[in-house]
């Protein structure tokens, strides 16, 4: 959900920045190409936050069809990253510079819930049946 929230603002201001590119020439020009990048750089941040999560979490999965889905997941995450870096190289700019709190957050999160089933499953493995 998040990823398709960043997306969404990443294409709204694309289109706003096309409209002003063909549109009159000004300052907002400039503002909006800095908008932009700025929610590519955290779009890219918060992939590669996935890229490096992902392959933690298809380890820790309970079932052959939940580790799947993150491996699945995972390619199609590294696409990601590679699309963004292309329109980086378009743009004359450095993908480098913002940190995605909100991903960071939502990896936090999972980590806490990995040590969680993990010390629970320990446990009713030591609880007599």
């Amino acid at each position: 959900m998040l990823r398709n929230q960043l997306w969404a603002r990443v294409t709204t201001c694309f289109q706003l920045l096309r409209k002003e590119h063909y549109g009159s020439k000004n300052v907002e020009n400039d503002g909006l190409k800095e908008l932009y990048t700025d929610e590519l750089k955290d779009l890219y941040h918060a992939e590669n936050q996935l890229v490096k999560a992902l392959p933690k979490m298809a380890k820790a999965a309970t079932s052959e069809a939940l580790r799947q889905g993150f491996e699945e997941h995972l390619e199609q995450t590294k696409e990601h990253v590679q699309r963004l870096e292309r329109i980086f190289a378009a743009l004359d700019e450095s993908p480098k510079g913002k940190k995605c709190v909100g991903m960071e957050g939502l990896l936090k999160g999972s980590r806490k819930v990995r040590r969680l089933w993990k010390r629970t499953s320990r446990m009713l493995c030591l609880t007599p049946h």
